[in-house]
């Protein structure tokens, strides 16, 4: 044969589609195969036969993940699932190289042993194929005769040509990993050289494991479904120990607890912490229920109506708005606590690298309150320094906590800072449902612990001549800080509630006159507030009568009909457009800005998207 090597364009015309040139019948002498150390090879009969192939030296590994049934060592160079894709040309294949002279000299020297695990080419394969279509029939044709096409068709497999990726698809098709897959390539190889299936040793397949028995799978399963959270080996152990279970299955002998642990592995149990869900305290409670689907959800969709939308392939999509409409900027706002022992539980560490004491706790914290918005990210000032972020070391000997107080200064400043850089849109500022955030202004109405009779009316032991309903308030220092006392209390001064009005918008006194001639300067009560307004005609056509028998309170204030408003007086009161009418000081103050302020449901930070940016932050800085 000539030992020149064949040029360029002979590679290139067996590659080109449509042609059906002639396959070559020998490799050119230009292929040369460099092997390495050879390590042990695979023994079997030596009346066998196959074609010899190898991989070339630096061949990838196609292995990367672990599998529990790999217990046989196999060297890199005989792995079958290691072999490198054969080239596929058209027509039937193109050969492998030949073997090189020093590989078979020492081949004659090991007696001509069979290498099962070597890739066969694709010529052999696909006649051992056609052998394996006639013993793998398909279903039969009926009363004509014959048998249906099994629907081998090599060329809508995805990985014809490739044996290492066939084989392994084999072994996942049987539910199992990567020793089944070398097996099967063995398996098959023995098969392509010489139609016969290799002997399998039976080692360990006389035995069968108790799960076997359906019955006591199932009754194993009903008895750990009755233990629920308190599954343990011993427990399983004990059952399949007992007298009656025994007997009812013929069993002759104990497990040990390392055939339960095993058994509960098969059965589908992990030894592991428990997965958790989401928070559902009070998610799904009446009232939240009602402020998200009638309040919430359709006054962010109102909103996000008039703001962009933002794809995920990084589009942007622009209302289309009538004239005389401004485009709406939503900006959320959040709290977010850093902690000093906020890092990466795991890591890259040098195998040798020895263990570092820590201390115990999350560490020092520091707190950041700030606003992001889709439209322009995390609010700053032109020069892209944070206009309204806040934070502080929150503590009672740090910085304090994060008041009312504090957060209408943010809010002013978010204020400030929108309408001076975007004054041609819309700004909606949205807040999660916490308690600093819903202060209301001193002494503004509530109807949450008004009284039902007039003060200092009370009998029994709670009798109290001198007692008054007061709104307390926090005490605060000439600079505006909050007043403590020595042991470091909040001092609290009392003051009148005031605001109420009648429905023609005449102003309603809630405390008696101070010069009255009885119950001067106490505070009237449920009761007596509306009567007043039942004279004024503002509870319709109730009588005095009615009135008194209604109680002051339902059990709770959870009442059955909540928008009936007439079930009892603290919910009539509740319900009266005055009370019901009583913005928070964070909404009175950006409304003074012409911005909106939305809330939360409570117990839904999962629809505030500034949670996923903390926690990006955190994951960067850790």
């Amino acid at each position: 044969m000539d030992a020149s090597p064949p040029s360029a364009d002979f590679y290139m015309s067996q590659f080109h589609q449509g042609s059906t040139p002639e396959t070559p019948t020998a490799a050119p002498a230009a292929y040369k195969i460099v092997r390495g150390r050879l390590a042990t090879l695979h023994r079997d009969s030596s009346d066998n036969h196959s074609t010899h192939t190898f991989p070339a030296p630096d061949a990838p590994s196609m292995l990367a993940d672990s599998d529990e049934n790999d217990s046989e060592i196999i060297s890199p160079e005989f792995d079958e699932l290691c072999v490198p894709d054969a080239g596929v040309f058209s027509g039937d294949g193109y050969p492998r190289p030949e073997p090189s002279k020093n590989f078979l000299q020492k081949m004659a020297a090991l007696g001509k042993k069979q290498f099962l695990a070597a890739a066969p080419d694709i010529t052999s394969a696909k006649a051992a194929l056609v052998d394996m279509e006639l013993v793998l029939r398909g279903p039969s044709r009926g009363a004509c005769g014959g048998y249906h096409p099994p629907d081998l068709s090599p060329w809508n497999s995805v990985t014809y040509g490739k044996w290492g990726a066939s084989a392994r698809q084999a072994a996942i098709a049987a539910g199992r990993g990567k020793y089944c897959a070398r097996r099967f390539a063995t398996l098959s190889r023995a098969y392509i050289g010489s139609r016969t299936v290799l002997p399998i040793n039976p080692y360990g397949s006389w035995k069968q494991s108790m799960l076997a028995d359906e019955d006591l799978a199932n009754d194993i399963c009903d008895h750990l479904q009755e233990l629920g959270k308190f599954i343990t080996a011993d427990k399983l152990v004990d059952f399949l120990s007992r007298e009656d279970i025994m007997n009812k299955h013929g069993l002759d002998h104990k497990i040990s607890d390392r055939t339960a642990r095993r058994y509960l592995n098969e059965l589908g149990y992990r030894f592991r912490t428990e997965k958790k869900g989401q928070y559902c305290d009070g998610h799904e409670r009446d009232d939240v229920v009602y402020y998200r689907e009638e309040v919430y959800l359709p006054t962010l969709k109102g909103f996000q109506d008039r703001s962009c939308i933002f794809e995920a392939d990084g589009s942007v999509i622009t209302p289309s708005l009538p004239p005389g409409t401004r485009r709406t900027v939503i900006w959320y706002h959040d709290e977010s606590i850093f902690y000093a022992h906020d890092h990466r539980r795991k890591t890259w560490y040098h195998k040798d690298a020895d263990a570092i004491p820590y201390k115990k706790g999350d560490g020092m914290s520091y707190m950041v309150a700030d606003y992001f918005s889709a439209d322009f990210g995390w609010l700053c000032t032109a020069d892209g320094k944070p206009g309204a972020r806040r934070s502080m070391r929150p503590g009672k000997k740090r910085d304090g906590y994060f008041s009312s107080e504090d957060i209408e200064e943010q809010a002013i400043a978010a204020c400030t800072l929108v309408n001076a850089r975007w004054l041609d849109f819309d700004h909606v500022f949205i807040y999660d449902n916490a308690t600093t955030h819903h202060k209301r202004s001193t002494g503004a109405l509530s109807v949450r612990t008004m009284p039902k009779g007039i003060s200092g009316t009370q009998t029994g032991k709670n009798k109290n001549p001198d007692a008054n309903f007061l709104v307390p308030i926090n005490k605060l220092n000439e600079d505006g800080s909050r007043m403590y006392d020595a042991h470091g209390t909040l001092l609290k001064e009392h003051v009148r509630m005031t605001g109420a009005c009648f429905a023609d918008g005449t102003a309603q006194d809630l405390y008696f006159a101070s010069d009255a001639q009885t119950h001067a300067g106490k505070f009237k009560g449920m009761q007596v507030i509306l009567e007043e307004r039942r004279k004024k005609g503002d509870l319709g056509a109730i009588s005095e009568a009615e009135l008194k028998k209604k109680k002051a309170e339902c059990q709770k204030f959870k009442c059955a009909d909540p928008n009936s408003g007439t079930c009892c007086m603290r919910r009539m009161l509740f319900n009266q457009p005055d009370f019901a009418a009583v913005k928070s000081c964070l909404e009175d103050t950006c409304a003074e800005f012409h911005c909106t302020v939305l809330f939360l449901p409570k117990f839904h930070c999962e629809l505030n998207p500034i949670e996923m940016v903390w926690g990006y932050t955190k994951r960067i800085i850790a």
